[in-house]
């Protein structure tokens, strides 16, 4: 997620003080003198000292005295949020690695539209918070290039051919990361748990046990230093700067659009309504490598996934130069499938050319197509034309019997 360490900072009693009135130099001796602020425990998440700031688990106290004059200066409005929450759609480029992205139980979509249904209610008064809605909730497992940095700004704005080639190098590293025999290879247990307001991001903390996240962020973390291909791509990978690793496993869902009247009460409210959460267990399946397009993931998942990740598949293999057995083929490729419409599936002839990866807006209508022709296949088993196709294609007789 692209949060700055103020998002993560709690607040003080006199968070709402207008800061204009509180005397300077003070403040500044207070933030520089002195030893850091120790606070017990481990800090949140996992390797809190990557971001420069430890935390307790419950998000407490900011462990320098800098920060702690920070946390002071109260809430401020987020730009992105209070666009979004006009209706408007702010051009962004960030390149994400997400889960959880419209894949979660429909017991977490029903009591997230609950809760954020009656935290717009009570807060009517005081309009300030921009909730997300449920198609944007999601889990960032890395930001590869953050929306909100000099370099995702860039390319927003830059050629269209820079941002694809940006994509490109990226993929190739995620790609080689995936292939990695310690990548996790089964589907991820996970808990949401309750909402907090800690600043001026709200977020439900992910519980999860096995580490597994942490562990594809140590490989991606590795795979960043003087990798080849990122280099001669000419690509940025500054941590933090850049590319950014949270310390925590989160789904960060609302923002302030402006500050708010009354924070105190603002944030009493919350977790009033936020103590009624129970939590829900979900599994991360899948992750995603995404182009975000509109800032905080309200883009359309069909056009802006570059590539999926199933973590239930076997380790991928490199392609065999040994060709099938033309014996066993057809020897023309099937031009049209059975229904009398295009043909959704590949040439799997020896001399067949290898088509690129398609645009995600392409691969759904193969996809789509592709469900079209199995169904027909399913309906039709004893035409002729079903036959000869599953003569092409044996391996869709076993995937269509089960319908």
């Amino acid at each position: 997620e692209n949060s700055t360490p103020r998002d993560l900072l709690g607040t003080s009693s006199i968070a709402s003080a207008d800061i204009r009135r509180l005397p300077i130099l003070p403040l500044l001796a207070l933030a520089f003198a002195g030893p850091p602020l120790r606070t017990p425990g481990r800090a949140a998440g996992r390797g809190g000292t990557r971001t420069g700031i430890q935390r307790t688990a419950s998000f407490g106290r900011p462990r320098s005295r800098l920060f702690a004059w920070r946390a002071m200066a109260g809430v401020s409005a987020d730009p992105w949020a209070s666009a979004l929450a006009k209706g408007e759609t702010p051009k962004s480029f960030g390149l994400v690695l997400t889960t959880l992205w419209e894949t979660t139980p429909k017991k977490l979509e029903d009591q997230y539209e609950k809760f954020r249904k009656e935290v717009y209610a009570a807060t009517s008064e005081d309009d300030c918070l921009y909730i997300y809605p449920y198609h944007a909730l999601h889990c960032t497992v890395a930001s590869l290039c953050k929306f909100t940095c000099s370099v995702g700004r860039e390319l927003a704005e830059g050629d269209s051919k820079r941002r694809e080639s940006y994509v490109e190098a990226w993929q190739k590293v995620v790609d080689k990361v995936y292939s990695d025999p310690e990548f996790p290879r089964k589907p991820i247990d996970v808990v949401f748990k309750q909402p907090e307001l800690p600043g001026n991001t709200a977020i439900m903390m992910i519980e999860n046990p096995g580490k597994e996240v942490f562990a594809i962020r140590d490989l991606l973390r590795k795979a960043c230093k003087n990798n080849p291909v990122l280099k001669e791509a000419k690509v940025d990978c500054r941590i933090p700067e850049v590319t950014h690793f949270p310390n925590i496993v989160h789904s960060s869902f609302a923002r302030f659009k402006k500050p708010p009247k009354d924070e105190r009460k603002i944030r009493e409210i919350f977790k009033a309504i936020s103590v009624k959460w129970e939590p829900i267990k979900a599994q991360i399946q899948q992750i995603h490598l995404t182009q975000e397009t509109i800032p905080y993931m309200h883009m359309d998942k069909k056009i802006s996934v570059a590539k999926t990740y199933d973590l239930a598949a076997s380790i991928p293999q490199p392609p065999t130069s040994k060709p099938l057995p033309t014996s066993k083929l057809p020897l023309a490729w099937p031009e049209k499938a059975p229904d009398g419409d295009w043909n959704p599936f590949p040439d799997n002839s020896p001399n067949a050319p290898s088509p690129s990866m398609p645009p995600p807006h392409i691969q759904a209508r193969i996809s789509d197509r592709q469900k079209d022709v199995l169904k027909y296949l399913r309906t039709h088993p004893d035409e002729a034309s079903v036959k000869a196709f599953l003569a092409y294609y044996p391996f869709l007789r076993k995937d269509n019997s089960s319908g």
